[in-house]
């Protein structure tokens, strides 16, 4: 359906409308009406808009379907979407039951707002040009867990929150797209906290490298009772002196050396490690745990008590044997570590970051100091046969402008997205730009306010993380703590 069309289906649409109060109607789109799928929200807002008065106010309700792209089966989900519009401003809500227009018309009845069908729903309410809060959600793992803020998968989906209630992603980015996208489809780019437990082994992330995927970390804690001295690691690339060694043995065929003998080490060591988990299985099935199952540490020290000393000790000899041909990077909060595809890598115990990640989910792990939950194998010589033979190097920040003490730095500019830290002093603000992208935005330190139009629509704390649309303007971040404010920002590149 074109505008054309449009007008000359309204005045009937319109005579089939339920009275609220003066100047204000509900109208339900039928299903199987032309403007039921067919037709964008803010396509259809921007038509409405042009045929009501200034003083009017129109609820638009229709049901749509989403395809679950992150469901194996994809199946087309149904789910409701209110409009509230008037001349100069549109909101709406979206929610996954079904509702009767009667009885929305009872509930807006008396008190026409969009925020009691909002909150009578629990959906977040809508506005195309502000901002949208992430609300964390947390993925139990083996090492400890993860805090996903924009993850879209079978095993979770994320959703925005607000006063009213909350909405998973891929409905609520559906409401208005070109608002909130632009140009860019889902999935957006990945943000998670990981949040490993302080316990050696236990704590310690799987030794991996991506194919497709790109990482950044920016360390947010250090446990002081795995790092006393406030210096954590992380694991990544090549032993620097033992890389040396090998090149003064075997010359221009020192990697083919290195990585046969990196191999063997790891085969060995996983030899064993199967014999371990087999052990563990039992021992998890008589506790009545789930084979896969996430178990807490101090669940997993138990398990890992059952085994017979000598055992531990040729764990512990063939694990160290391995890691040995593996780079450590010293790590401080603060810091910042980053890893383009085919780098191999491993966050340690007590570590925590904030991650910004394409949104490609898969990797090869190289090895694991215990039970893989999520596959029942390693991809040892892939990962190895593909990636970087070189020792590590972290990022060095890149400084864009400095003004008055508020400071942006690019910590990475990866193919598909660019992501800044922000820092904000007492007292001062920075305006946030995406040129026409949305953007991520997540606190690491202080307290902040986000302000549109000169109007407050949110905090920013520590790990309080936020979508701005694609069209926000005159957007400002501002600093109101006692401390200086440290942010995260990533902004996808145009395609």
């Amino acid at each position: 359906m074109d505008v054309i069309a449009f007008r000359e289906a309204w005045r009937a649409l319109r005579g089939t409308s339920l009275p609220l109060e003066p100047d204000s109607w509900l109208l339900h789109i039928p299903n199987g009406h032309p403007l039921q799928q067919d037709i964008s929200a803010e396509t259809l807002c921007r038509w409405i808009q042009q045929e009501i008065q200034e003083s009017e106010t129109l609820f638009v309700l229709r049901t749509r379907s989403l395809v679950a792209e992150w469901l194996p089966e994809k199946p087309a989900c149904a789910y409701q979407e209110l409009l509230e519009i008037q001349q100069d401003n549109i909101r709406g809500c979206v929610w996954k039951t079904m509702a009767d227009p009667i009885a929305i018309q009872q509930q807006l009845l008396g008190n026409s707002q969009l925020e009691t069908i909002a909150m009578a729903h629990q959906a977040v309410l809508q506005s195309p040009h502000l901002p949208l809060k992430l609300q964390e959600l947390r993925i139990p793992k083996p090492w400890g867990y993860e805090g996903w803020y924009t993850g879209v998968e079978q095993r979770g989906v994320t959703s925005f929150i607000d006063e009213q209630g909350s909405t998973e992603l891929p409905y609520a980015l559906n409401l208005f797209p070109e608002s909130l996208l632009a140009h860019q489809e889902p999935p957006l780019i990945l943000l998670k906290t990981l949040n490993p437990v302080p316990e050696i082994i236990l704590g310690d992330l799987y030794l991996e490298l991506h194919q497709e995927k790109w990482e950044v970390y920016i360390v947010t804690a250090i446990d002081e009772t795995a790092w006393p001295d406030g210096v954590g690691q992380v694991r990544a690339g090549l032993h620097p002196e033992l890389l040396k060694t090998y090149q003064q043995q075997h010359g221009d065929d020192w990697w083919s050396a290195y990585r046969k003998d990196f191999s063997r080490a790891i085969q060995n060591y996983e030899t064993l490690r199967r014999k371990l988990d087999e052990r563990l299985d039992q021992e998890r099935s008589q506790r009545g745990y789930g084979l896969n199952q996430a178990l807490s540490p101090e669940e997993m020290q138990e398990l890992l008590s059952t085994i017979p000393e000598h055992l531990q000790q040729e764990e512990t000899k063939l694990r160290l044997a391995a890691e040995a041909y593996v780079g450590s990077c010293p790590v401080r909060v603060g810091d910042v570590v980053s890893f383009p595809t085919w780098q191999m890598h491993s966050l340690q115990h007590g570590v925590r970051v904030i991650e910004f990640q394409t949104p490609h989910y898969e990797r090869m792990i190289v090895m694991f100091g215990q039970k893989v939950l999520t596959q029942d194998h390693w991809n040892t010589e892939e990962a190895l046969a593909g990636m970087k033979p070189e020792v590590y190097q972290p990022p060095q920040p890149e400084l864009i402008w400095q003004q008055d003490g508020v400071r942006c730095e690019r910590v990475v500019d990866f193919p598909d997205f660019d992501a800044f830290r922000l820092f904000v002093p007492v007292g001062q603000r920075i305006k946030l730009e995406g040129k026409g992208n949305y953007q991520l935005l997540i606190g690491v330190e202080g307290y902040g306010q986000l302000l549109v139009g000169g109007e407050s629509c949110g905090t920013v704390r520590h790990e309080e993380g936020w979508m701005i649309p694609a069209v926000t303007d005159d957007c400002w971040l501002e600093s109101r703590g006692t401390g200086d404010l440290i942010c995260l920002q990533a902004i996808p590149k145009s395609s």
